[in-house]
C-alpha cells in the first residue's frame, strides 16, 4: 500500500475546502417520504438496500433489510416523493446482508435475492400486486455460507439470468468458495461452480459480471478482502464454453488489498472498461484499462483517491450531469467521498477533488451501504443511505437517509432496457451515447457497490446538449440497434428487437418471418434469405449481417421473387413488420437448412442502418 499522504485532521480540513459544483446540492428529505420506519442496521458490517421497480409502474421502489433478525421491508414509490410500506417479507432467523433485485424467471417483474449470513439465503419471487413468495430451496439455491453480496448476469447467453454468490467468511481456517448458479430456465438454478472454475476462495465482499475484454461474454470481477494475507482480487475470463479462466495476474488486476466494493465504467470516455475498488486507508484502487493491451494501470495516486479510513460501497455516478462519471464512496466512520471527474483525457488527468462536503453528501454516520437512484425521475441522481445504530458522533437520525439532488445540473437522458431474446432485465447490455464528439459508454449491471443494488436504469449526463446525436445499443444476444437525434431530459425504454419465424417451413407450404422492434417504428426494413450463416457479411458501418450473402440472398430480395412476399417495407407504428415465406414443392428442398435475417434503416437509406441482428433465424425445410 502507498504511504498515508495526510494526517486525518488535516485531511478533514482539506475535505471541506475543495471547489463546489455551483448551484448544486443534496437535501435530506427522509422525514417527509415515509421511510422513517426502517430500523437501523444491526448486522456486523451493515446490511443492504435495493432499488427496483417492483410493481411495474415505471418508478423506483425500495427493499430494506434490518440485518439481524429484523423485518425485510418493502417500500412502494407512489410518485411525488412519497413511499408507502407494503406488507413485510418477514424476519429472517439471523443476519442478512446484500439485497439484489432481478427478474430471474423472465416474467416481467422484479424478484428479490437476499444474502443470508450463515443462514439459508432467500429468493423472493414476485407474484404481482406487491406479493412475494420465498422459493430459494425449491429453485435450487440451497447454500448456507457467509454470503455478503450477489451479482446477476447471463454468463452462457441463453437468455436466463445466472447468479454469482460472494462469500466472505471462513470454515476450517480457509475462505468459503464463491458459488455460480446457472439458471436452467424459469428461475430454476444449479450450482456449476466446480465445472465453471469460478469457486474463488478469497474473502469476497463483492463481485460483478463485467465483460472486461468486450468479446460479448460476461466475465467476473472479484473484490477480495485481506488480499495481502490471503487471496488477491481476481478477474475470471469467460471462455464462452461454460468455463472461465483466471486472468487477474495477466491483466495486472490481481491487487492484494482490502477490497470491499466494486464498480466499473468507461471513466475517460475513450473506450475500455475501468475498475474502482474501495479499500482501507490510505487509499482506494482505481484501475484504468490500457486501450492497447487490455491490461490495467493503477491510477489511484495520480487521481488522488486517498482515504483516511475504510471505504465500502462505491459507485460511478455523474452527480452534476456534465457527461463525466464521478466516484461516490461510503466510508464507515469518516465523511463519505465524492471524487469529481475533472473531464480530462487519460493522458492529462491529475487529482480529482473531493466535493462531498459542498454537495452535503459528506455524511459522518456509521454506514456501509448505499444505493443510487432517481426516485423522483427529475434527472438529478439521488442517494439512499443505510445507517448503523451508534452513539454520538456517528449516530444517524433514521435507519435510512434519502438525499435528494437539487439545484442546477446539466441535461440528461436515462435508459430502461427490456430484453426479448436476451434476459428480460437486459443485464449486460452496452449503451453508447454520442453528443457531438463526446462519447460515453455504460453497461446495465448488477452487484455493484457493496451489499446493495442501485437503480437499474442507465443515467447519462449530457452537459449543455439538448439532443443526443446517436444512441448505440448492443444487447447480450449480439443484436445492435441505433437511434438518432433523441431529445434530452427523458427516460427512454429500449426494447430488444426480435426477428423470428412463425409457422413451419415446409416444401409446398408457407410461414411468416416477423420483425418486432418498437424503437424502429416508421423505419424501413429489409429481409433476406441465405444458404449459409457460416461467414457473416460486413456492412459499411463496421457491423455484420449474420448470414453469408449469396445468390439466394440476391434472389430473395428481388422484386416479384416467389420466396419472400415483402422483402422490403416500412415498420408500422407498433414496431412490427412481416413477410410471408413461401417454399416451392421441390423435393430437393426437404432437409435443406436455410438462414434468414433482417435489418432496419432510417431516412438516409442503406447507409443509415438502424438494427442488425446478432444471430440468424435458421430453419430446416420439411
Amino acid at each position: 500500500m502507498r504511504p498515508l499522504p495526510l494526517l486525518p485532521a488535516f485531511s478533514l480540513a482539506l475535505h471541506c475546502a475543495t471547489p463546489c459544483v455551483v448551484g448544486q446540492t443534496y437535501v435530506d428529505v427522509t422525514l417527509g417520504t415515509g421511510l422513517v420506519q426502517a430500523e437501523f442496521s444491526s448486522a456486523e458490517f451493515g446490511s443492504g438496500i435495493a432499488a427496483g421497480d417492483i410493481d411495474g409502474d415505471g418508478d423506483i421502489d425500495l427493499a430494506v433489510s434490518n440485518g439481524d433478525g429484523g423485518m425485510l421491508r418493502l417500500y412502494r414509490n407512489d410518485g411525488g416523493g412519497q413511499f408507502t410500506e407494503l406488507p413485510s417479507l418477514g424476519s429472517p432467523p439471523g443476519q442478512v446482508h446484500g439485497l439484489v433485485f432481478a427478474d430471474v424467471d423472465n416474467d416481467g417483474d422484479q424478484d428479490l435475492y437476499v444474502c443470508g449470513f450463515r443462514i439459508p439465503s432467500m429468493l423472493f419471487i414476485n407474484q404481482g400486486g406487491g406479493t412475494f413468495v420465498e422459493e430459494a430451496a425449491s429453485r435450487g439455491i440451497t447454500h448456507v455460507t457467509s454470503n455478503f453480496g450477489a451479482s446477476f448476469g447471463d454468463y452462457d447467453l441463453d437468455g436466463w439470468l445466472d447468479l454469482y454468490v460472494s462469500n466472505r467468511g471462513a470454515m476450517n481456517g480457509r475462505g468459503q468458495p464463491n458459488i455460480l448458479y446457472r439458471n436452467l430456465g424459469g428461475g430454476v438454478f444449479v450450482d456449476v461452480s466446480a465445472t465453471a472454475g469460478v469457486g474463488d476462495a478469497g474473502l469476497t465482499y463483492a463481485a460483478a459480471f463485467c465483460d472486461v475484454d468486450e468479446d460479448g461474454w460476461p466475465d467476473l470481477v472479484i473484490a477480495n478482502d485481506k488480499g495481502a494475507r490471503g487471496t488477491p482480487n481476481e478477474i475470471y475470463r469467460n471462455l464462452g464454453n461454460g468455463t472461465f479462466t483466471a486472468v487477474g495476474a495477466q491483466l495486472r488486476a490481481n491487487s492484494a488489498i482490502d477490497a470491499m466494493g466494486v464498480d466499473y465504467t468507461d471513466v475517460f470516455n475513450d473506450g475500455g472498461v475501468d475498475l474502482f475498488f474501495s479499500d482501507s486507508a490510505p487509499d482506494h484502487l482505481f484501475l484504468v484499462q490500457d486501450r492497447g493491451t487490455g491490461a490495467y494501470v493503477d491510477f489511484t495516486t495520480r487521481c488522488g483517491m486517498f482515504s483516511a479510513t475504510d471505504g465500502w460501497a462505491v459507485h460511478f455516478v455523474d452527480v452534476d450531469n456534465d457527461g463525466w462519471q464521478d466516484v461516490h464512496v461510503v466510508n464507515s466512520n469518516w465523511p463519505n467521498s465524492v471524487f469529481r471527474n475533472p473531464g480530462q483525457a487519460v493522458t492529462q488527468v491529475g487529482a480529482w477533488s473531493d466535493i462531498s462536503a459542498q454537495l452535503n453528501l459528506g455524511q459522518f454516520y456509521e454506514q456501509y451501504s448505499t444505493t443510487v437512484l432517481d426516485f423522483d425521475d427529475d434527472g438529478r441522481l439521488d442517494f439512499c443511505h443505510r445507517f448503523e445504530q451508534a452513539g454520538p458522533p456517528f449516530g444517524a437520525p433514521f435507519g435510512v437517509g434519502l438525499m435528494q439532488g437539487q439545484g442546477a445540473v446539466g441535461q440528461w437522458i436515462k435508459f430502461r432496457t427490456e430484453g426479448t431474446v436476451s434476459n428480460r432485465d437486459g443485464l449486460g447490455t452496452r449503451v453508447v451515447v454520442e453528443t457531438g464528439s463526446h462519447v460515453q459508454r455504460q453497461w446495465v449491471r448488477s452487484g455493484i457497490g457493496f451489499q446493495s443494488s442501485s437503480d437499474p436504469r442507465l443515467h447519462f449526463g449530457l452537459g449543455a446538449a439538448q439532443t443526443v446525436d446517436r444512441v448505440s445499443v448492443r444487447w447480450p444476444s449480439g443484436t445492435e440497434q441505433l437511434l438518432r437525434n433523441v431529445a434530452a431530459s427523458q427516460i427512454v425504454t429500449l426494447v430488444e428487437p426480435r426477428f423470428e419465424l412463425a409457422g413451419i417451413a415446409a416444401a409446398g407450404g408457407s410461414a411468416v418471418l416477423q420483425l418486432d422492434s418498437p424503437n424502429d417504428a416508421g423505419a424501413g426494413y429489409a429481409m433476406v434469405l441465405a444458404v449459409s450463416s457460416m461467414v457473416p457479411t460486413p456492412i459499411p458501418d463496421g457491423r455484420t449481417l449474420p448470414i453469408t450473402v449469396d445468390a439466394l440472398s440476391a434472389y430473395s430480395m428481388s422484386p416479384g421473387n416467389i420466396l419472400l412476399a415483402a422483402p422490403f417495407g416500412v415498420v408500422d407504428g407498433a414496431g412490427r413488420a412481416s413477410s410471408a415465406l413461401s417454399l416451392p414443392n421441390w423435393p430437393f428442398l426437404v432437409g435443406l437448412t436455410l438462414s434468414a435475417t433482417a435489418l432496419t434503416v432510417g431516412a438516409g437509406g442503406y447507409p443509415d442502418v438502424r438494427t442488425v441482428f446478432g444471430d440468424p433465424v435458421s430453419f430446416t425445410v420439411r
